[in-house]
């Protein structure tokens, strides 16, 4: 029966992973996952630093410091830029590039933390005294989340810091057991901060289970040592100090005006994304857990109410659906949480058990395939980057200059061409741009989404544009010379 089990559970897992491999698009997009896979490029390579690339017959003075800067960089000096994100999840990238090369590294990359979360929310409930099929189904309800599907289909830091968020808990949990798991939980914790700095949040569930075995606190300490060094190490090299980041001031991006609107977000999207059913069952059900076992129920609170707490001073939280994302770190403490509950209303009404799991089921089920139906979960735009990026490097003219925003990042990592940002530059910079362009003979083309067009053609740099490439959201323009 243990074998016939196992069998099942690995076969859905396996199902799964197919799945993921199908509709995976883990490629430079926006400024996130091209800031990551264009630093991940760089490390691979063996340097951090990348040279602009400049427009010949364009002195310095004549155009804005930042002109050149694509999404995901932030300028070291005139001639070189530098990644904005933490280095976390590119070295990964970067690593897995020399076993499966480089264009298939981030899709790996994102697919096996996805599946490592399953097995991992798994472990984590049976080490919790959860019965295995508690655990299997804490891992389903983590698969068919509408946040944690989608974020394992690109390329972002919210699925990689779930899985080393929730191993340095499970690492910390199995030191009781073995003293030297302290160690790998101490290297998660730096590797989960390496690839987002504020998961160092983390560490406060790691304190409750650590308690006063100073030994374990110690090793945790040695394990994440390294990572601590090295993070600084990265800071110092590409910022200049020890403790500066890429992300620059963001004391305007929090504050406490923005934490009713956060509020209010939680409460209507979390009730989406996890069922309105989790939230009550753990809102009338949790006292008893806490009767049952306070320290384990003190355990999951510590690794909730941080990152709960932080992300609600944070402007962005309120403003969509897939800013949740911010939480998945936590998501596996709060599945948690709810299939404890759950379990304990099953062995409160022994009569009503089967009605009791094949009602949660078929709600749980059904509400979510509804969510994924309105909001676009499986809908992957990635793609639509490499795309058009791949049509430019193929097609256009090697001496082409590209005015671009949104896909500055791709259009870096895809091409080769030098990159005008248009946000970056004023009105008379893009006409001395022209001049220089019709002087030397050089085409002009633009990379657009509908968003940006009034903007470039409208605002910015108006002429004669002829559309030259359409895909489902990016259009490329020809700037037309007029004589």
């Amino acid at each position: 029966m243990k074998i016939k089990t196992n069998l099942i559970l690995i076969t859905i897992l396996c199902l799964y992973a197919i799945f993921l491999a199908v509709k995976v698009g883990a490629y430079a997009a926006g400024s996130d996952s091209s800031g990551y896979l264009n630093a991940a490029k760089l490390i691979a390579s063996g340097k951090l630093h990348e040279k602009q690339r400049f427009i010949e017959g364009i002195a310095e003075s004549e155009i804005s410091q930042n002109a050149y800067l694509p999404l995901g960089f932030v300028a070291s000096s005139r001639e070189e830029i530098v990644p904005t994100y933490p280095l976390g999840l590119p070295i990964l990238i970067a690593l897995t590039s020399f076993l499966v090369g480089f264009s298939a590294a981030p899709h790996v990359v994102i697919c096996l933390h996805s599946l490592a979360s399953l097995i991992l929310i798994y472990r984590l409930a049976r080490i919790l005294n959860l019965e295995k099929f508690w655990s299997a189904l804490a891992a389903i309800l983590l698969a068919i989340n509408p946040l944690f599907f989608n974020y394992s289909l690109q390329l972002m830091s919210d699925m990689p810091s779930l899985f080393w968020c929730g191993l340095a808990v499970f690492s910390s949990l199995k030191s009781k057991e073995k003293a030297s798991w302290a160690i790998v939980a101490g290297a998660s914790v730096g590797m989960a901060v390496m690839i987002r700095p504020v998961n160092i949040l983390i560490a406060f569930p790691l304190l409750i289970i650590f308690g006063k075995n100073w030994r374990n606190l110690i090793y945790c300490g040695f394990g994440g040592l390294p990572f601590a060094a090295a993070l600084l190490i990265l800071n110092r090299n590409l910022y200049g100090h020890f403790f500066t980041t890429g992300y620059g001031d963001l004391s305007e991006l929090f504050g406490t005006q923005f934490f009713l609107a956060s509020i209010v977000a939680y409460e209507k999207y979390l009730l989406l994304e996890l069922t309105p059913l989790v939230v009550l069952a753990i809102g009338i059900f949790m006292p008893s857990l806490w009767r049952q076992n306070p320290r384990r129920s003190i355990i999951l609170t510590a690794w909730i109410a941080p990152f709960f707490i932080f992300y609600s001073f944070y402007c962005y939280t309120s403003c969509c659906w897939w800013y949740m994302r911010f939480l998945l770190p936590i998501f596996p403490a709060i599945i948690l949480a709810m299939v404890l509950t759950l379990r304990d209303i099953y062995e409160s009404f022994p009569k009503f058990r089967r009605t009791i799991i094949i009602t949660f089921l078929s709600l749980t089920f059904s509400w979510q395939a509804s969510f994924s139906a309105v909001f676009p979960v499986i809908t992957n735009e990635s793609s639509e980057y490499f795309l058009a990026s791949n049509w430019v490097k193929n097609n256009l003219e090697k001496d082409s200059i590209l005015i671009a925003m949104q896909t500055s990042g791709a259009l870096l990592q895809y091409t080769e061409f030098p990159i005008i940002r248009y946000d970056s530059v004023t009105r008379s910079e893009l006409e001395k741009i022209s001049e220089v362009a019709k002087k030397n003979q050089r085409p002009i083309y633009a990379m657009l989404f509908s968003f940006e067009l009034d903007d470039v053609m409208k605002t910015k740099f108006p002429g004669k544009w002829e559309k030259v490439k359409e895909t489902k959201l990016i259009t490329t323009w020809r700037r037309i010379n007029e004589k």
